[in-house]
């Protein structure tokens, strides 16, 4: 009987420290998958801030663009079909807390805009055309890289610039100064 108990100890024992192993092995693989993720977020959102990843030739859209001509602020929301992939990848709380961030920024976004006399515009045509020194620049608003929500700032004297609706008061400070060159 002690020899069943002792064995049976033994077992215990030893499969406790082989889980306690496996746990930290767990506990590893879960921490670099975290950081991957966080990773990988990183390299999206800046991916999504950079203008060259919406550029496309003016000779491949069809006729769903709108032509900007003037100074202003440009808000691009998702549609239905982009609302609906991104309640299935965020889960449906997390797309709604997203979506009420985005909205509250954007509003404050339009209402600085406003305030320093930039026209906003919320067109719903797939592509942007502009033209700066005598180039046209067309951008997809369906680009792989945007996230869902985008914001682009446009002067004629330069090229467009993709940016973060918390960052706008920089963002247009920084954007203005390099106008002025």
């Amino acid at each position: 009987m002690k020899i069943v108990l002792i064995i049976c100890s033994a077992i215990i024992l030893s499969s406790c420290k082989s889980n306690g192993s496996s746990n930290l092995a767990l506990q590893k693989d879960t921490t670099k998958t975290m950081i991957s993720k966080e990773d990988s977020i990183d390299f999206e959102l800046k991916q999504s801030l950079l203008l060259e990843n919406f550029l496309v030739n003016s000779k491949s859209i069809n006729n769903d663009f709108v032509i900007i001509t003037h100074n202003c602020g440009i808000f691009i929301s998702p549609n239905s079909i982009d609302i609906e992939k991104m309640k299935k990848e965020y889960g449906e709380e997390d797309f709604y807390t997203v979506a009420d961030d985005n909205m509250y920024y954007d509003n404050e976004a339009s209402k600085f805009l406003d305030s320093v006399q930039y026209k906003c515009i919320y067109p719903k045509a797939r592509y942007l055309k502009f033209t700066v020194n005598n180039e046209t620049i067309c951008i997809d608003t369906k680009s792989r890289f945007k996230s869902g929500w985008l914001r682009i700032l446009y002067s004629v004297n330069n090229k467009p610039i993709i940016f973060n609706s918390i960052d706008i008061e920089q963002v247009f400070h920084d954007y203005a100064k390099k106008n002025m060159k």
